[in-house]
Order: C-alpha cells, then structure tokens, then sequence
C-alpha cells in the first residue's frame, strides 16, 4: 500500500466496493460492500471505525498510519 493511502483504498484491497461521489461532500460514500448495500427502509448503512472510535470523515479522506485498526460493520445509523 502507498504512504498516501486511504480507508478507502485498504477496503478495495480486500473486498468488492461500490462508492460513489458525491460532489456536495466533495468525497466518495461507500454504497456497499462485497454486495452489501444501504437498507434504507431499516436505516442501516456501511460505517468505519479507527482504533474503535467513529471517523468523522469519510473513507476516502482518513488517511491509513501504522498501527491503526479500522473496522467496518453494517449498521442502523
């Protein structure tokens, strides 16, 4: 992985990613995962975590650094 990668980037290494851009938010959203997508009668969306907290921007903009945990899960927000 290259010293400018992204949570987005990492994602697309070990899973199938639908993102999509966003012009308003200037960043891409990611739509689903390995066939996963937003249920939006239930709410529930792809949200990331580092080091178990929520990020606060998305994927494509947090930048990866050693030694940190990121974690995806598939959740009512």
């Amino acid at each position: 992985m290259s010293t400018n990668a992204t949570v987005l980037d990492a994602l697309r290494v070990v899973a199938k990613v639908n993102a999509t851009y966003w012009e308003f938010f200037q960043s891409f959203i990611v739509d689903g995962i390995n066939d996963v997508f937003p249920d939006f009668a239930q709410n529930k969306f792809w949200l990331f975590a580092v080091d178990g907290e929520r990020a606060l921007v998305s994927a494509d903009q947090y930048m990866l650094e050693d030694g940190i945990q990121i974690q995806w899960t598939y959740e009512a927000y």
